[in-house]
């Protein structure tokens, strides 16, 4: 039942960052917004290989895409936030690279 439940939410996910990207590909937010959704896709895949795979290598692949999945959703989310809603980035370069640094360190190290 936790493997539909998955499959689900991974389609639900790419369907609508195709939906996002599709109705204007060139705005920064909605190709951000996309990202995000995939990088939630592959964290929901992780999660179906690394509780069903059948073979090593495809609960280790599930392993490492559960792990490095809220990683780069927690990337992609901040680095949404920035933009979203103008396209104008709210935070500067250097800022940006400091308040990223944060929680990727914060969470290799968790």
């Amino acid at each position: 039942m936790e493997l539909i439940f998955l499959i689900i939410i991974a389609v639900v996910d790419l369907v609508l960052g195709f939906l996002v990207i599709s109705n204007n590909p060139n705005r920064r937010s909605n190709q951000l917004f996309a990202l995000f959704l995939l990088f939630a896709t592959l964290w929901a895949v992780g999660d179906a290989l690394m509780l069903y795979g059948r073979t090593e290598l495809a609960i280790t692949t599930g392993v490492n895409l559960f792990s490095s999945g809220p990683l780069f959703v927690m990337l992609g989310l901040l680095y949404f936030a920035n933009f979203f809603p103008d396209d104008l980035p709210i935070i500067r370069r250097k800022a940006w690279l400091l308040l990223a640094a944060v929680p990727t360190v914060a969470f290799a190290y968790a």
